[in-house]
């Protein structure tokens, strides 16, 4: 029901948005989505299928500001995609005030998710060590997972080493379980 619903929303949006806005988007989350849920395989504590749908949902409201904002966002994604040190909840913040982690969370909490849910896609670019234990798993899953996409995005040193830091604070990779996971 989750992924029909999220087809749907796509499709609504998909009139209105870019070829390359919905290209890239929908690359970019099932990367995000694929990457998190293969990390939380090689964990017993955390359930790999809801962290598939967190990772797909988190940045959904990347779609809702690309819709309201047209060529202003589109021209942020741009500049995302050709320069290699900017990181884009850094540039939606300067520029709109808010992130898509902000829409994301308020579409989820209009579709009724839990609160729980709600929560981990508000906070999925703050430091996990800020959350409780539960959730701080959670968290970092997601991270690793947009790391890979922000990777894929800009192939560059500046992202290769965010995401390395990432996979160094993971429990995964100490026992080379993170190059089998991105494998």
């Amino acid at each position: 029901l989750l992924e029909l619903s999220v087809h749907q929303t796509h499709r609504h949006w998909h009139d209105r948005l870019t070829p390359q806005v919905m290209r890239w988007f929908g690359l970019r989350s099932v990367v995000n989505a694929c990457v998190a849920s293969s990390f939380a395989l090689r964990r017993k504590d955390v359930a790999p299928d809801a962290v598939y749908v967190l990772a797909l949902l988190q940045d959904i409201g990347i779609l809702v500001m690309s819709h309201e904002f047209g060529e202003r966002y589109t021209h942020l994604l741009e500049r995302l995609l050709s320069v290699a040190h900017l990181q884009l909840e850094h540039l939606e913040k300067t520029e709109f005030l808010f992130t898509p982690a902000d829409v994301s969370a308020a579409l989820l909490q209009k579709w009724e998710f839990p609160a729980s849910m709600i929560q981990l896609v508000l906070e999925h670019h703050n430091s996990p060590e800020r959350a409780g234990q539960a959730d701080r798993k959670f968290l970092h899953l997601m991270q690793i997972g947009e790391g890979v996409a922000n990777l894929r995005d800009v192939p560059s040193p500046q992202r290769h080493h965010r995401f390395q830091r990432l996979l160094e604070e993971s429990e995964v990779t100490s026992s080379g379980g993170g190059k089998a996971c991105l494998a």
